[in-house]
């Protein structure tokens, strides 16, 4: 990996050399090797294959190296005439890989294609087929005897599945990938492949390193998603810069460390001595401004000693009554007081510098010498007033950053680069700064006009961070992508949601585009973000989507008046209840939602009419329902209290047993009869779970529903996407589909299907529910595995049979179809320059949940002897107080890797049919009783309301 950059002063990795013998081309050249070598396709391909060899054969290292590392290199080589040898790509004594002449070799490459012909020519065509064959067989071994730590579905899949016998060290292991990754990366430049990504991963070993330097386990799961192994090879021999910072309680999905506790925090100095006065603002002044509806903005006169308060009105985006440059910062940096509004005198004198600086270095419309901040802007005293100012604030905060000329982002990782530093180094830089991972600093800079960011010596507008370098580095054969990569993950989020709001898009696609479309790409960009205060995220969320976060800022006050109806005087609502609440409050405001949002696999709400629903979008696991935006909604039901679902299903009724009932972990067996005559066999696996709100096993006697992600389909089996490759193309555009189709992520789970589990909820009536909606109660998640899915048939009943044997009217069409078409009626869903919190949030009032004429086809079984009091009332809601306050949800919010990466299913249209099941239970132990029990199948467009 010799020709990987590396920060300054460290070296690289050693890789050992393992062969005896170098590495000889012949018959089948590099695909012949294992023949030539006396392995068999089964030996290598096998999930068993090295299991009967002896743990001192050392052929297996040697092989492997031989093939997958000097062989793959030699034979891409010597496909465009570049003679490469072995010694190539060791040191002088041979005992170790070196890579420094490979950017050399990969020049030589470019400039024999170069020489070739164009992309269309026949030649080209048959190097780079040739070429993309040879990278992708490594990279299939790779994912076979590795953990290739992507997250991509095809590294998910893989990591499931991963070979327990590695016949190499994690070290050469590395070397392979990284020589993947650069050929790949060369290859795709040279043959001029534009929609072709590199895929390749990266090892454990890189990651373990990256963790012992320090870095945080959700900063290190960040690379590992959105870089190259170049990346995570740079991070991994860095050092983390944050002082006095210990990550040891953070999880891959969350951050703790750089949370901050207002009762012990502490501003800090910038001047040596550290014994400068702090500097209070006028109060009386500043509640003057605020309550006259206006900005207070500072300034700060060094020689005098004199902070300055004056008001500025906004007027439109990027312009106010007195210009200002608004102030972004990690309050973890130091520049926050939670008691008083003020900040040191060395800490002034830096920032009114800075503010002049940047001003006049950016030519700043009306050249501001003031500023905004919230240390000094926001009331942080205690008392009803003091309160009641500062929640005006914060509904002032989008016009705020909306109306500064631009915003200044103050960072202590940014401030130790200096503006002159290589491309890599701020681009990373700016990538694991810790302004990038909190969540009001998101918020802020999705509003501002302009992002200047602060360096150690200088301004640079965040616009101009993404690399030319990039580009430099692979023409020169380096072939290094992290810098461009690592800028584009710290600004894409920002960039793509801002100019998605700005230009309305989603606005121009209908009302309930509207309200859908910017939740699934905000909630992706806050997936490694964090906040002290877990219920401030709704109130970020909310000024993003234009709703009325004064409803979220009140829900102390309901929380309150409901203690006291039950006797309770509560003093002081704590964080966790208040966040609950607001994320109930912003549900029912934003009521609309992706369909897959009741499969998340997050820590979900726990109250009834909520239960479907994350109890925050933080660190919640990509690939999950944020993938899915357009064509399929569901919404929230105000008046039932619930999410109107429409979907595949079926209903069984546990049967009367034991007096315990089954394990709940223990898998259910589900034999599905065919209208093809063959028994369709699938496994009913509940995922692990953190808490369980039906105890240890299944109740006896109780009426479940299963909700599929998606209906059953012909031809879930797995198949290689090598069978589906393309004929050979001839062509430029040809090359393009071939590659996409050769380097495709692996489809190789679409046989397992996603389904929610719940608790028919008994007496629908008591909600008020429409006789053809069935009233769950959200319990559990849990996995659906087809096991023969050749007894699927291949061509299923039409439409119209399909309606009629459902009993739906064939003209009928799910709710949120009919709900597309329906003409809104909201007239204040206008954007307003200065305070975005006069939209209304009640625009899907004309968006009820459409009636459907499906029948209800399934038989009561209630005749148990099961004592009712031992789970509650389910169909009422009322149930257990107890159980019900201390449930909490099934699925760990910090799930392994393998558990993390179960969680993306592919989505379907196909439709199903009404039969009859038969469920068989099989549990661990031999001697637990197998259930039996029948339901029925409810089609496509089931109506369900989730509790």
């Amino acid at each position: 990996m010799n020709h990987f950059p590396l920060p300054q002063g460290k070296g690289h990795i050693r890789i050992p050399n393992l062969t005896r013998s170098d590495y000889i081309s012949g018959e089948g050249r590099f695909h012949g090797f294992p023949t030539r070598q006396g392995w068999s396709i089964q030996q290598l391909e096998d999930i068993h294959s090295l299991a009967g060899r002896p743990g001192s054969d050392v052929s297996i290292p040697e092989f492997f190296q031989n093939w997958l590392f000097f062989g793959c290199a030699i034979e891409v080589f010597s496909i465009s005439g570049v003679v490469v040898s072995q010694s190539d790509l060791l040191d002088n004594d041979r005992q170790y890989v070196n890579t420094r002449r490979l950017p050399s070799l990969i020049r030589q490459w470019r400039q024999r294609a170069q020489q070739t012909g164009n992309k269309n020519s026949a030649t080209i065509i048959q190097w780079a087929t040739k070429t993309a064959l040879i990278l992708k067989k490594v990279s299939d071994y790779v994912d076979l005897y590795c953990i290739p730590y992507s997250d991509s579905k095809r590294g998910r899949q893989i990591l499931q599945h991963r070979h327990p016998n590695v016949p190499l060290p994690e070290k050469v292991w590395v070397s392979i990938i990284a020589l993947g990754h650069t050929l790949t990366e060369a290859m795709l430049s040279i043959y001029g492949i534009v929609r072709t990504r590199n895929k390749w991963g990266s090892s454990s070993l890189l990651k373990q390193k990256m963790l012992n330097r320090g870095w945080c386990p959700m900063d290190v799961q960040r690379s590992l998603r959105d870089m190259g192994v170049d990346g995570h090879y740079y991070i991994a021999k860095s050092s983390n810069l944050e002082v006095n910072i210990s990550h040891d309680r953070c999880t891959q999905s969350q951050c703790f460390a750089r949370n901050i506790d207002e009762v012990t925090y502490q501003q800090k100095h910038c001047c040596e001595s550290g014994k400068c006065n702090m500097v209070l603002v006028d109060e009386d002044l500043l509640c003057k401004i605020i309550d006259a509806g206006q900005v207070p903005v500072c300034s700060w006169d060094q020689s005098k000693k004199r902070l300055s308060l004056k008001s500025s009105t906004i007027e439109k985006r990027g312009s106010s009554s007195l210009p200002f440059l608004a102030i972004s910062h990690v309050w973890s940096d130091g520049l926050g007081n939670p008691h008083h509004n003020g900040l040191y005198q060395c800490q002034l004198d830096q920032l009114q510098a800075m503010v002049k600086a940047a001003a006049t270095d950016h030519k700043l419309k009306g050249q501001p010498v003031h500023f905004w901040i919230d240390t000094l802007a926001v009331p942080v005293r205690d008392t009803p007033e003091m309160k009641e100012r500062r929640m005006r604030c914060i509904r002032q905060m989008a016009s705020i950053y909306k109306g500064a000329v631009g915003t200044l982002v103050l960072s202590a990782n940014l401030r130790q680069i200096p503006s002159d530093a290589p491309e890599h180094e701020r681009g990373l830089a700016l990538y694991l700064t810790n302004w990038v991972r909190r969540l009001w600093t998101f918020q802020e800079g999705m509003l501002s006009e302009k992002i200047l960011l602060q360096f150690a010596d200088k301004v640079i507008n965040m616009d101009h961070m993404i690399c030319p370098e990039v580009g430099r580095s692979i023409t020169r054969g380096r072939c290094v992508t992290f810098p461009k990569q690592a800028s584009v993950a710290a600004t894409s989020s920002l960039f793509i949601l801002r100019d998605i709001l700005r230009d309305k898009m989603f606005e121009m696609m209908g009302p309930m585009y509207a309200r859908v479309g910017p939740l699934a790409p905000a909630i992706s960009a806050l997936q490694f973000r964090s906040t002290s205060k877990l219920s401030d995220e709704t109130i970020c969320l909310g000024a993003l989507m234009r709703l009325r976060i004064a409803r979220l800022l009140e829900v102390d006050k309901d929380i309150i008046k409901e203690y006291s109806a039950k006797g309770v005087q509560l003093e002081k609502v704590s964080d966790h209840e208040r966040a609950e609440r607001r994320m109930e409050t912003f549900l029912s405001m934003v009521r609309v939602f992706p369909h897959d949002i009741i499969f998340n696999s997050h820590t979900r709400l726990t109250r009834d009419g909520f239960r479907w629903a994350p109890s925050s979008f933080l660190g919640i696991p990509s690939g999950g329902f944020t993938a899915t935006v357009e064509g399929s909604f569901t919404t929230f039901d105000k008046q039932q209290s619930g999410l109107s679902y429409t979907g595949s299903g079926f209903i069984a009724t546990m049967p009367c047993g034991s007096k315990n009932g089954q394990p709940l972990d223990g898998d259910l067996l589900v034999r599905l009869p065919m209208p093809n005559t063959k028994l369709l066999e699938v496994v009913v696996r509940k995922r692990k779970a953190r808490g369980e709100l039906l105890g240890n096993t299944w109740p006896t006697g109780r009426k479940y529903a299963f909700i599929l992600r998606r209906p059953l389909q012909a031809g879930e089996s797995q198949s290689s996407n090598a069978s589906k490759l393309p004929k050979t193309p001839t062509n430029g555009p040809e090359l393009e589909v071939w590659f996409e189709t050769l380097f495709a992520e692996l489809n190789n789970d679409h046989h397992e299907i996603d389904v929610v589990v719940g608790t028919v909820v008994h007496g629908d009536e008591e909600y008020g529910s429409p006789k053809d909606v069935t009233t769950i109660r959200h319990e559990f998640l849990a996995n659906l595995t087809v096991l023969n899915p050749s007894a699927l048939p291949e061509q299923g009943l039409d439409e119209l049979e399909l309606l009629k044997r459902l009993g739906i009217n064939h003209s009928r069409r799910s709710g949120h179809e009919q709900a597309q078409d329906s003409p809104s009626t909201d007239e204040d869903e206008e954007e307003s320059t200065t305070d975005d919190d006069d939209d209304d949030d009640d625009s899907l009032d004309s968006f009820d949940s459409a009636e459907f004429d499906l029948k209800e086809d399934f038989e009561t079984s209630s005749d148990c002897s099961e004592d009712p009091d031992r789970y509650g009332d389910v169909g009422t809601g009322a149930g257990d107080e107890t159980q019900r306050k201390d449930s909490v949800n099934f699925l760990d919010d910090t799930l392994s890797e393998k558990e993390w990466y179960e969680n993306t299913i592919e989505d379907s249209d196909s439709e199903y049919e009404d039969v009859t099941l038969s469920f068989k239970e099989i549990c661990a132990p031999a001697e637990t009783p197998l259930i039996e029990t029948e339901g029925v199948l409810k089609g496509q467009w089931t109506d369900w309301l989730i509790r």
